[in-house]
C-alpha cells in the first residue's frame, strides 16, 4: 500500500486534511444540530463538553464545547463557569462519563447545594446526557445503564424535578426541549436524556 502513495498523490493531488468527526448515521450528530437550531433564539450559551465522541462536536461544521474538564467533569465544570455567564451553561455528559464520575462530581454537588438550600446561580444549568448501549466499545465494555428502561432510573437517581427524554433523531423536538429548559423559571438541575444507540457499536458488540 505504501508503495502505491507516491503515485496515487501524483495522480489527484493533494488530499485535503480530514479533522476528527462523528461517524456517519451517528446518532449524538442530531443532538449537536438540535443545539445549533435552538441556538438561533436563545443566542451563544456556554457549552461544557466531556471526553467521549461528543467531543467532536468541538471541531467543524458544529464547532460546539467551550471547555473540556476531564471524563464525566462537564458538569462540575459548568457549575464553575455559570456565575459568570449571562445565560445558563449546556453541559454534555455521555453514559459513561456520568457512571465514571459524573454522577460524583457533578449531580452529587447538586444535591447537596439543593439541600443545602443554597440559592447558587450555578444550581440552574441544563445537562445533556446521551444514552448509549456501551461505553468505550473498542474494550467491549457494557454499562449497567444499557437497557433503554432504565431512563426513568437514572432521572431518579439525578434526583431532579425537570427530567426529559427525547430520541437523538427528533430534532426540532429536541431544540425545542433545549429552548424550554434554558427559558423556564423552574430551578434546579434540568436533565434531558437524549436517547439513541450507537450501531457502529452494537455491531461490533
Amino acid at each position: 500500500m505504501l508503495a502505491h502513495k507516491p503515485g496515487v498523490l501524483a495522480a489527484v493531488g493533494d488530499m485535503p486534511p480530514r479533522p476528527p468527526n462523528f461517524c456517519a448515521g451517528c446518532p449524538e450528530r442530531p443532538v449537536f444540530a438540535a443545539i445549533k437550531l435552538a441556538q438561533r433564539d436563545i443566542g451563544p450559551t456556554h457549552i461544557s463538553a466531556d471526553i467521549g465522541c461528543h467531543s467532536f462536536a468541538t471541531f467543524a461544521p458544529f464547532s460546539l464545547g467551550n471547555s473540556i474538564l476531564g471524563y464525566g467533569m462537564s458538569l462540575a465544570s459548568a457549575a464553575a463557569v455559570a456565575p459568570n455567564m449571562a445565560k445558563r451553561p449546556i453541559a454534555v455528559m455521555g453514559g459513561g462519563g456520568f457512571w465514571h464520575n459524573g454522577l460524583i462530581t457533578g449531580v452529587g454537588l447538586e444535591c447537596v447545594q439543593q439541600r443545602r438550600r443554597r440559592s447558587h446561580r450555578h444550581a440552574e444549568r441544563l445537562r445533556v446526557r446521551d444514552q448509549p448501549a456501551i461505553s468505550a466499545f473498542e474494550q467491549r465494555q457494557p454499562l449497567r445503564h444499557a437497557d433503554r428502561d432504565q431512563h426513568r432510573e437514572n432521572a431518579a437517581l439525578t434526583r431532579v424535578h425537570w427530567p426529559r427524554t427525547v430520541r437523538t433523531y427528533s430534532v426540532g423536538k429536541m431544540a425545542a426541549t433545549l429552548k424550554e429548559a434554558m427559558r423556564t423559571a423552574e430551578k434546579g438541575l434540568k436533565v434531558i436524556i437524549a436517547d439513541g444507540e450507537c450501531v457502529l457499536a452494537r455491531q461490533r458488540w
